[in-house]
């Protein structure tokens, strides 16, 4: 299981049973807090900075590495996103052509907009 302990107690939070934690982000001036460290149902645990810190600047501002997050020590996969969207295209053409539905003009900036932002998020993690 992850160690949301350890996150914790380098962030000087005391460990409840609660799943989801809101705090000052370490790793850059922060006077309210824009970090958030949820325990997924899963036992992994994500953390997220609102202002963009990334992970590793997280941690790194704690003096934890990554394993803190992984489960059962083994770290996450990296996302490639262009197999993540063209199997989501696959999946929406599918659907779409067993509903009859056309493309909509907006689709494409759709698409576009959804590439840059799985794009941003795995380069992030």
């Amino acid at each position: 299981m992850a160690d949301m302990g350890a996150i914790l107690q380098a962030l000087g939070i005391s460990h409840t049973d609660k799943v989801r934690y809101v705090a000052q982000c370490p790793a850059h001036k922060d006077r309210s807090p824009s970090l958030l460290i949820k325990q997924q149902p899963s036992g992994k645990v994500t953390i997220n900075c609102f202002a963009g810190c990334t992970a590793k600047a997280i941690l790194g501002a704690l003096g934890l590495d990554f394993s803190v997050l992984y489960l059962n020590d083994k770290p996450f996969t990296k996302v490639n996103p262009q197999k993540y969207l063209d199997e989501m295209i696959v999946k929406i053409a599918g659907f779409d052509r067993i509903n009859k539905r056309k493309p909509h003009p907006d689709d494409a900036k759709t698409l576009a907009e959804a590439r840059k932002r799985i794009t941003f998020y795995a380069q992030r993690y």
